[in-house]
């Protein structure tokens, strides 16, 4: 899969078998030159390196499709779990979204 040049640091962690872990993000988008596992449209994925080894961690890192990723907020929203801080953060770079699609 070929994803954004940019790894988003996300946070680092300590996995139950007392390994450090260090999770990102990545985006993998069609119309930037990236491509999905999923094979259509674009993908967000939680990327998970072992510090020590600096390998990649296929059992913690996890791809979502954007049309799930969608739902899923839809969803938290109408759940009301998200707290006012988040949904302002998300509000904000949605907006700024929109405002940069033609």
């Amino acid at each position: 899969m070929l994803a954004s040049s940019e790894r988003i640091p996300l946070y680092d962690y300590t996995a139950d078998s007392g390994k450090e872990k260090t999770a990102f993000i990545e985006i993998a988008n069609e119309n930037k030159g990236g491509e999905t596992t999923w094979g259509n449209g674009s993908s967000i994925r939680k990327t998970v390196i072992d510090v020590d080894s600096g390998r990649f961690d296929l059992p913690s890192s996890h791809e979502l499709p954007i049309g799930d990723i969608s739902e899923m907020v839809r969803e938290g929203a109408n759940d009301d779990v998200f707290s006012r801080n988040e949904c302002t953060t998300m509000i904000a770079a949605l907006t700024a979204s929109l405002q940069r699609i033609p």
